[in-house]
Formats: structure tokens, sequence, C-alpha cells
């Protein structure tokens, strides 16, 4: 089975049901990447090119030679020519070629821009001033400037040759972004099923036709429609069907029931997705119309759920539509040898999936069971939706065997945690709670009420498409979901939190390389340059893990510090690459000679009681054998990249920033940088 995303446990079963309503292994086709927005990645996507492709400044100012300041000191300041060269940049003939530098000379730079050929260094523009004498221009300079200065480095987002997205990633419209910025220009995806909607029932007429007073206008239609078109899928419009009139003759009965039963058959060859609705699952209704699934008869089930309402939903695949199609496909080991072959088989079903039930229940399978088999239709590697969890605002009563789905409406707390507020309008017929939640909300059974502030998992009801799984999620197993309380789940979209904390590392080492940068003596030696994209791989390769993306850029940026003596921040060097591995290889060492075997620590919470974890990665050094390390196996409470102090011989565990970036920030504000 795939792994999935968060949700209830009782879910467990109906989702294991619903790998049946897959007609086979994947088939894909190749689009264009500006088509393919929300679909899902066949294979592993590459980078085609460094991004950025060249060096860019990193903000406003002067673009120079690092080299033509080198000798410059307050004794004897460096004067550089300055020219303004703004206006070359309306062109699309304003190559860094075009706009070369030469010797001490320097030009002014918008922030994002490419530096100009021979540059190496950008100067903010809000530190320096430009002088005049007569009609010269220039620039002075009482210290040097470090090559790389308010640069980024060709390549510091996202290298040649990186896995932008793995397959079976959903193409979301901030990761299209990136693959396009990354030259890619088509791409592999699964095949999306055609899909139709069906209401099959005795009270519903389309809306907007003439109706008798006791029947009611379909809402059941429009709105699965609604939710296919909201989640990226073309839905054409809701096509209805008459079932059978039970009180009607036998004969009658049976032709329509066989008529019914050949407009099944005609909509199994123009869709690869049905989705009905239109009967609720009581009697007489239990084996009417859809429910009873005529025609549908491949891997025909009917799965029950623990639940109240929405407890039921039946679906099947069809015949045949053409002969099933096989692929051999060869496997390999990780070090690209041959590791024997796989049989793969499609078929070419139609499958069905009835939703019985009011517009509530309807709307409830819509979200936790319907976005979950569209995502297996399309071979996603987390099949969603993803929960999330918050807290109950107040005491709520429970059924004593049924776990319930009720409707709600999600605030914020005082700190920003999510509390959730159920609605007063429940049920499977009420239409009033469907109208008005933001929230489907999921309650344990219980025998006692369940109190306020216990933790609930809910289901945002605006996703504005198919969950994307975050990329450092992909395709990694997501742990088993448990009964209720659980850990909270973070909402964010991984790419906009890597943007943001992107964004947020470069001003940071901005800010402490200009502070270094006016007083060499606050860091001798200084700050080394990026580190090489092989060093990064090693170290990669040596440790067993990945780690977080807001390191690594960091690493791109400055590889550690010249000077192993200097302190950085506290009594601590920045280690680069290469002694992060050296250092990790002498705990790596001790913890196999069995140093510490029955021996634990004393830790802060969010942090394992080991004394020391292979998992823990060091990236400071005292000289006296301790560290600040990124806690890469956090205990519950704690977070995947924090930063925490291990000792050498004191079991004290520190837990010191929740990631790289906030330490860094810290250690910025503690030494005046910001």
């Amino acid at each position: 089975m795939s792994e999935h995303a968060n949700f209830p446990a009782w879910l467990n079963q109906a989702y294991q049901w619903c790998q049946r309503a897959v007609p086979g292994a994947m088939q894909s086709e190749t689009v264009a990447i500006e088509d393919a927005l929300l679909r899902v990645a066949a294979a592993d996507v590459i980078a085609v090119e460094d991004v950025p492709s060249v060096a860019l400044a990193a903000s406003e100012g002067f673009a120079l030679r690092a080299s033509d300041t080198a000798r410059a000191s307050r004794r004897e300041p460096v004067e550089l020519d300055f020219e303004f060269t703004r206006r070359v940049l309306a062109s699309r003939t304003s190559s860094p070629a075009a706009r070369a530098i030469g010797v001490r000379r320097a030009v002014d730079i918008p922030a994002y821009f490419p530096l100009p050929e021979n540059a190496d260094a950008i100067v903010p523009k809000s530190g320096h001033q430009v002088t005049y004498r007569g009609e010269k221009s220039y620039l002075r300079f009482q210290a040097p400037v470090p090559p790389g200065h308010h640069v980024i480095a060709p390549g510091s987002e996202y290298r040649k040759g990186d896995v932008l997205l793995p397959k079976g990633g959903r193409i979301t419209a901030e990761r299209q972004a990136a693959l396009i910025a990354a030259g890619v220009r088509e791409i592999a995806v699964t095949k999306r099923p055609r899909i139709g909607v069906v209401i099959v029932g005795y009270d519903q007429v389309p809306p907007g036709e003439a109706r008798e007073t006791w029947q009611r206008p379909d809402t059941r239609g429009p709105y699965i429609r609604a939710m296919l078109r909201r989640w990226g899928y073309d839905a054409p419009s809701v096509e209805y069907l008459a079932p059978p009139d039970m009180t009607q003759p036998s004969p009658d009965v049976q032709r329509d029931e066989y008529a019914f039963k050949r407009k099944l058959v005609e909509l199994s060859q123009r869709y690869d997705l049905i989705v009905g609705a239109g009967l609720p699952a009581a009697p007489p209704f239990q084996d009417l119309g859809l429910n009873a699934q005529m025609m549908y008869s491949t891997e025909r089930s009917s799965v029950e759920i623990k639940q109240t309402p929405a407890g039921r939903f039946n679906f099947g695949r069809s015949d045949d539509r053409s002969p099933p199609k096989r692929e051999t496909v060869a496997l390999t080991r990780p070090d690209g040898t041959p590791h024997g072959t796989l049989a793969l088989t499609f078929y070419d079903q139609a499958t069905l999936i009835n939703l019985p039930g009011h517009t509530s229940a309807v709307a409830m399978l819509m979200h936790a069971v319907v976005s979950h088999v569209l995502d297996l239709l399309e071979h996603v590697a987390r099949p969603g939706p993803d929960w999330e969890t918050g807290a109950i605002a107040h005491d709520v009563e429970r059924h004593a065997e049924l776990n319930g789905m009720q409707w709600g409406n999600l605030r914020r707390g005082a700190n920003g945690e999510p509390i959730v507020r159920l609605l007063p309008s429940q049920g499977d017929g009420p239409i009033r709670g469907v109208a008005q939640a933001s929230v489907l909300v999921a309650i344990p059974a219980g025998q006692a009420p369940l109190p306020a502030g216990s933790a609930v998992q809910f289901l945002r009801l605006d996703r504005a498409g198919p969950d994307a799984a975050p990329l450092d999620a992909l395709p990694a197993a997501a742990p088993a979901a448990q009964p209720l309380p659980c850990a909270a789940v973070a909402t964010a979209s991984a790419a906009s939190d890597a943007a943001a904390a992107s964004a947020d590392l470069r001003v940071v080492w901005n800010q402490l390389d200009d502070w270094f940068a006016a007083d060499r003596s606050r860091l001798p030696g200084g700050l080394n340059g990026p580190a090489p994209a092989g060093e990064i791989d090693a170290m990669h390769a040596a440790l067993g893990v990945t780690l977080p993306p807001a390191f690594v850029e960091s690493l791109r940026i400055h590889d550690g510090q010249a000077d192993a003596g200097a302190v950085f921040a506290e009594n601590d060097a920045l280690l680069s690459a290469r002694e992060i591995v050296a250092q990790w290889s002498i705990w790596k060492g001790l913890v196999a000679g069995g140093d510490f075997d029955d021996m634990t620590s004393e830790p802060d919470a969010g942090i394992k009681d080991d004394w020391y974890n292979l998992k823990w990665i060091p990236f400071t050094h005292d000289g006296g054998g301790n560290h600040l390390c990124l806690d890469l196996d956090p205990a519950e409470g704690g977070t995947v990249g924090q930063v925490i102090r291990v000792w050498h011989d004191d079991e004290r565990r520190e837990r010191v920033a929740r990631d790289f970036v906030e330490w860094l920030a810290h250690v910025a504000d503690e030494r005046g940088a910001r």
C-alpha cells in the first residue's frame, strides 16, 4: 500500500478497500510543464539547469571585483571608478558579457539581477555613497570586500541534476514555478481519469427545472461537480438517471432495470470514474439505483465505516473495455545494478463510486473518501487527504460506539493554535451545516463527553486542490495513524515554508557578513566561501541523512569559517561540511564501540534521552568535544531540525532553537548585527 497522510484511525480499513477501485498499474503521458498544474509526476523530476543559472545580486547596491578592494584599509582607502548603468538593463541584449566591468570599476545594480561579467561581489547601496570629484564619480572602500559578498551563487537554490519533485508528487502552482525556473519544459505525468457525475433518485429534480412542491432541487450533483472542479478536474454537466419505479408490475420493473443497466454500461464507455449519488442507504433504498451497482461487478464492494453520518459507500469496476496491457520493467538497486524485473498490468475499466445519503453525508464522503480515491487513481505517492489537528472549543456529546463526522468552523487561539467549534446543525438531512462550515471534524466514539481542549482531527473544506504532501515527505513513509489525541500537524505549504526560510536565511547572512566586514577582528580569518556541491553530496552520503534545506543552503553561502580557533558564536566555531563529517564520525565510533551503552541523558522536552544519537548532526564545535547539533530524530513534542546543545561529559541536552535559521538569527541579534 502507498504511504498515506494523517487521518482518523477508523478510516484505515475503508482506505484499504479503496485500493481495489484502482484498475491496475499506472499509465503516463508527457505534457508541457505549463499544462501540468495539479497533475502527478510519473517519474522523478530532475533540474535541467542550476537555479539561479548565473550569479545574482542579493541586494540593491554596487557590483565590483572583490580583488580591487583587497588592500583597502582606513589608512589607505581604495577608490573605484563608478558608472550608472541601470538604463542598459532595460534591453533584451543586456547580458552579463555586454555589461562586463574592467579593473577598479563599479556599477550600480538592482537586487536579483545578474552580475556583470568579471564582478564577484556586491556592496549594499544603504551602506555606501557615491562621491563626486569634478566630472568623475567613485566609491571609496576602507576595508576589503570578500568575494561572494551579497551574491546569490549559481545553483544556490537548486543544482542541475537535483530531484525537484519525486515520483508521485502533485504539481502545485508553487512547484510548477520551481520546475519552470529549473529548465523543465516537458514532464511525464500520470493519466487523469475522465470523470462523470451521475445522480439517481426519486425526489430530486435538476436545478432550474419545473418540479412539484414535494420534490427537491438536487444539491448533491452540483456539489460533487463543484468540488471536482475546485480540485482541478474536468467535470461535465451532471447526468440524471431515473431508477426503476418499484410500484409498477414486475415485467415493467424488469424492463426498466434492463434499460438502467444499459445506461450504466454506456456511461462506463465515456468515463473512467463515475461519482454517483441520489439515494440514502436506508430501506427501501439500500439495493436500488446505484446502491445496487448493477453491471459493475468487478471488485464490487460495499464498505461500512464505523461512523455516523456518512457510514457507507460502495464501488465497483466495469468489465474490460479493451484487452489488459502488460509491461515488464527492470528493477535496479540504489547503486544502479540490476535487481530483477517486475510485471505490471493495467486493466482498461471504469470505476464507479457511489455515495449514499443526503447532501450532508455526500459532502462528507467527497472530502474524506473520494479525494483519497482520486489520489489512488493518479498514483500519488502519499494519498490524502491530510487531516490537521486542533483543539475542540467546547464539550462534545459522543456516540458510545460510532465515531462521528460533524461540521464545524475554525479559529485561532491566543498563540495561533487551531481551535475548532462545532455547528449546531448536524446529521445527514440538514443542509445548513454544509453551507456554514469551514471544516469537517472527526469525533472519536466514547462513553463520556469529549472535554473542551481535547485534540480532534479536521479537514479544511476550502482546499484549492488535491492535497500535496510536503516534498521532504515524498516518498518517505508517513507514520501510521493512531487514535486521538495525536500530535499537531503542520498545515503550511512546504514550498512556501522553504521559500520563507530561504529568504530569512539570506537576510541574516547578509547582516552578519556586513557586521564581520566592518571589523575583521570580530572573526579572525573570516568565513569560508560556498561549499562545493561535491562536498555537500559527500557529507550527505557519509551521514546517511538528508539535512534540512535551509542548512544546506547555508553551506552554499558559507562553508564554515577559515580559522577553527576563532569564535563565531558564544564559544563555538562554525563547522564546514568536511568538519561536520569528521566530528560526527568521532561520535559514531564511540557509539559503535559501546562507550554509551546503558547511558542516558537529561534532555529538555522534545529531545530523546540518548547520550548521543547518530541523527544529531554537529555543526559547531567549542574545541572541547561539545557541539550544537541539528536534531533529526526528535522526541514527541520536538521538531525535526531543532538545534540542541550536546555535551561530551555532561548529561544535559538543551533545546536551543526551533531550527537553524532561528539560531542564526539569534546569533545576529546577540552580535548586534541586526
